[in-house]
């Protein structure tokens, strides 16, 4: 009984799909200035809030 895919056609598969994948997965130009745009009211709104510096974030980072 004979395998379906060889080692060598399992490697050149598994080299392709993430490449694949990277070229159906960028965003139409419309939808990045829609999030552009959502960033920039995102961050008019928060620049009405004044924060001290001593203002601590609600997590901690551990190396």
């Amino acid at each position: 009984m004979e395998p379906a895919l060889t080692r060598r056609e399992l490697a050149v598969l598994a080299t392709l799909s993430p490449l694949a994948a990277a070229q159906t997965a960028a965003a139409a130009p419309d939808e990045v200035e829609q999030m552009r745009q959502q960033y920039k009211r995102s961050a008019a709104a928060l620049d009405k809030f004044e924060l001290p510096m001593a203002t601590e974030p609600a997590v901690t980072f551990r190396a």
